[in-house]
Protein backbone atom coordinates (compact mmCIF):
# COMPACT_ATOMS: atom_id res chain seq x y z
CA UNK A 1 0.00 0.00 0.00
CA UNK A 2 1.18 3.30 -1.03
CA UNK A 3 0.35 6.91 0.28
CA UNK A 4 -2.95 7.81 -1.01
CA UNK A 5 -4.81 4.05 -0.81
CA UNK A 6 -7.22 3.05 1.59
CA UNK A 7 -8.28 0.17 2.87
CA UNK A 8 -12.08 0.92 2.86
CA UNK A 9 -14.58 3.01 1.47
CA UNK A 10 -14.71 5.14 4.89
CA UNK A 11 -10.97 5.16 5.54
CA UNK A 12 -10.44 8.67 3.11
CA UNK A 13 -12.98 10.52 4.78
CA UNK A 14 -11.47 9.35 8.69
CA UNK A 15 -7.93 9.88 7.50
CA UNK A 16 -8.91 13.33 6.43
CA UNK A 17 -10.42 14.29 9.62
CA UNK A 18 -7.47 13.12 11.50
CA UNK A 19 -5.02 15.04 9.76
CA UNK A 20 -7.13 18.31 10.35
CA UNK A 21 -7.55 17.62 14.40
CA UNK A 22 -3.76 17.83 14.41
CA UNK A 23 -2.91 20.60 11.99
CA UNK A 24 -2.71 18.65 8.89
CA UNK A 25 -4.39 18.09 5.79
CA UNK A 26 -5.84 15.29 3.51
CA UNK A 27 -2.99 15.33 1.25
CA UNK A 28 -0.15 14.71 3.66
CA UNK A 29 -2.32 12.15 5.42
CA UNK A 30 -0.96 8.50 5.93
CA UNK A 31 -4.19 6.01 5.15
CA UNK A 32 -5.07 4.58 8.90
CA UNK A 33 -3.13 1.06 9.82
CA UNK A 34 -0.31 2.69 7.24
CA UNK A 35 2.10 1.48 9.87
CA UNK A 36 0.80 -1.29 11.34
CA UNK A 37 3.40 -4.20 12.37
CA UNK A 38 6.02 -1.64 11.89
CA UNK A 39 7.84 -1.89 15.75
CA UNK A 40 10.51 -0.12 16.96
CA UNK A 41 14.14 -0.51 15.43
CA UNK A 42 15.62 -3.52 17.20
CA UNK A 43 12.52 -5.41 18.21
CA UNK A 44 12.60 -9.06 18.33
CA UNK A 45 9.42 -11.11 19.55
CA UNK A 46 10.67 -13.23 22.19
CA UNK A 47 10.71 -17.15 21.97
CA UNK A 48 8.31 -17.47 24.65
CA UNK A 49 5.97 -14.76 23.31
CA UNK A 50 6.11 -16.92 19.68
CA UNK A 51 5.78 -20.49 21.17
CA UNK A 52 2.49 -18.92 23.28
CA UNK A 53 1.26 -17.45 20.23
CA UNK A 54 2.00 -20.62 17.68
CA UNK A 55 0.25 -22.95 19.93
CA UNK A 56 -2.65 -20.27 20.58
CA UNK A 57 -3.11 -20.36 16.90
CA UNK A 58 -3.02 -24.05 16.37
CA UNK A 59 -5.81 -25.13 19.06
CA UNK A 60 -7.91 -22.41 18.26
CA UNK A 61 -8.36 -23.72 14.87
CA UNK A 62 -11.41 -26.12 13.66
CA UNK A 63 -9.61 -28.11 11.46
CA UNK A 64 -6.48 -29.14 13.31
CA UNK A 65 -6.48 -31.33 15.94
CA UNK A 66 -3.12 -30.53 17.52
CA UNK A 67 -2.90 -33.34 20.57
CA UNK A 68 -0.27 -34.85 18.21
CA UNK A 69 1.67 -31.66 18.21
CA UNK A 70 4.64 -30.50 19.92
CA UNK A 71 6.05 -26.59 19.57
CA UNK A 72 9.82 -25.27 19.52
CA UNK A 73 11.00 -22.20 19.70
CA UNK A 74 14.53 -21.07 19.36
CA UNK A 75 15.82 -17.50 17.77
CA UNK A 76 12.44 -17.51 15.94
CA UNK A 77 12.22 -20.41 14.20
CA UNK A 78 9.61 -22.57 14.89
CA UNK A 79 9.98 -26.62 14.50
CA UNK A 80 6.78 -28.53 14.66
CA UNK A 81 7.44 -32.25 15.63
CA UNK A 82 5.16 -35.04 16.15
CA UNK A 83 1.75 -36.67 14.22
CA UNK A 84 -1.28 -35.53 12.44
CA UNK A 85 -3.66 -37.39 10.66
CA UNK A 86 -3.76 -35.97 7.35
CA UNK A 87 -1.78 -34.15 4.48
CA UNK A 88 -3.80 -31.51 5.13
CA UNK A 89 -3.46 -31.34 8.74
CA UNK A 90 0.31 -30.98 8.20
CA UNK A 91 0.09 -27.86 5.59
CA UNK A 92 -2.34 -26.02 8.02
CA UNK A 93 0.21 -26.63 10.90
CA UNK A 94 2.69 -25.16 8.74
CA UNK A 95 0.44 -22.17 7.35
CA UNK A 96 -0.63 -21.24 11.10
CA UNK A 97 2.53 -21.04 12.68
CA UNK A 98 4.13 -19.13 9.70
CA UNK A 99 1.29 -16.59 9.97
CA UNK A 100 2.65 -15.71 13.65
CA UNK A 101 4.17 -12.40 14.34
CA UNK A 102 8.08 -13.10 14.74
CA UNK A 103 8.45 -16.52 13.05
CA UNK A 104 11.48 -16.06 10.82
CA UNK A 105 11.10 -19.84 10.07
CA UNK A 106 9.12 -23.08 10.33
CA UNK A 107 10.74 -26.60 10.18
CA UNK A 108 7.52 -28.65 9.93
CA UNK A 109 8.99 -32.28 11.18
CA UNK A 110 5.41 -33.44 11.06
CA UNK A 111 4.79 -37.13 10.32
CA UNK A 112 1.50 -37.93 8.70
CA UNK A 113 -0.15 -41.13 10.79
CA UNK A 114 -4.03 -41.77 9.30
CA UNK A 115 -6.05 -42.34 12.65
CA UNK A 116 -7.65 -45.88 12.98
CA UNK A 117 -11.42 -45.50 11.55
Amino acid sequence: MTVGEYHSYGAPKGTAKAAQRIGGSAETARPIGFYRGVGPRGYQRSDQSIYEAVNEHLMIDDELDARGIQVHVQSGLVTLDGRVSSRYERRLADVLASGVRGVKQVANKLRVQPSPR
